[in-house]
């Protein structure tokens, strides 16, 4: 009777880590589909400061900043 209590006990922490490990895949593939809309609005906002930076506008890059 031990036995099989054991086994079943360990049968479900199986089943726990493989749908923790199913999720946090699934999460990271959601992640994914988002990440190439964030690189571009990254790339945006680099763009601008080296813009403001190569112009001497430091004031605006204060700014810049700030916004977020």
């Amino acid at each position: 009777m031990k036995r099989n209590r054991f086994f079943l006990s360990l049968l479900f922490m199986v089943l726990i880590v493989l749908f923790v490990i199913l999720f946090f895949t699934w999460l990271g593939r959601e992640n994914i589909k988002n990440d190439s809309a964030i690189r571009e609005v990254a790339k945006e906002e680099v763009d601008k400061f080296f813009s403001l930076y190569n112009k001497g506008e430091y004031a605006e890059i204060y700014d810049l900043s700030c916004d977020s």
